[in-house]
């Protein structure tokens, strides 16, 4: 196997606003979202890594808080973390095939990309999705966090599976484990297993 590595390291955080996450299932996601972005490795002057981040929402649709992914100063995820507060969950349905899209572009983007995805997992398409990003793992890893006690567990975990990662759940704000998050985070930051293969 080849271990695989790199300095510069991009975590975007993909959060579900569709309209099952209203109630609970929207607080124990935005807790988790604060805790997600407060344990993110800072960006300091003169590091020669660079650590950049972003939130896209979706639901019927899909956008994004920055335009492109931005360094993870202070003041960014302070910026960040006052946009999770103000959100809600209006965005229609549950589908997550705009992934496509992202992970196309995460091919022209030469630092590795980690997906967090922030869900209750009942979505549309989810034999499409499994395949997306089974085809994008070589540049990429996916992370999930299964939110509320009706998540998807099965769809949250193979997602997790096929995409390199992990999953957790978290059923309330009370249940939100900060020790799970920062290890999720952990994890992504480690060296990514390339071509594996057992005999």
């Amino acid at each position: 196997f080849e271990l695989e590595g790199n300095n510069n390291i991009e975590y975007i955080a993909i959060i579900d606003r569709s309209c099952s996450m209203k109630g609970e299932s929207l607080s124990t996601m935005k807790t988790a979202l604060r805790s997600f972005l407060s344990n993110l490795p800072r960006h300091t002057t003169g590091s020669k890594e660079i650590c950049k981040f972003n939130v896209v929402d979706f639901g019927t649709d899909s956008f994004s808080l920055f335009g492109e992914s931005v360094i993870t100063t202070n003041e960014n995820l302070l910026r960040a973390v006052e946009y999770v507060n103000s959100i809600k969950a209006n965005l229609g349905g549950t589908d997550l095939s705009f992934l496509k899209n992202l992970l196309l572009l995460a091919f022209e983007n030469k630092q590795p990309q980690n997906l967090f995805i922030f869900s209750d997992g009942h979505t549309v398409n989810q034999e499409q999705i499994h395949s997306v990003v089974q085809k994008s793992s070589q540049k990429l890893r996916v992370f999930t966090f299964g939110i509320g006690n009706t998540c998807s567990r099965h769809f949250i975990r193979s997602l997790a599976k096929v995409g390199g990662g992990f999953a957790e759940f978290f059923e309330s704000p009370k249940k939100v484990d900060v020790k799970k998050i920062y290890q999720q985070i952990q994890r992504a930051s480690q060296p990514a297993l390339k071509d594996i293969h057992v005999k």
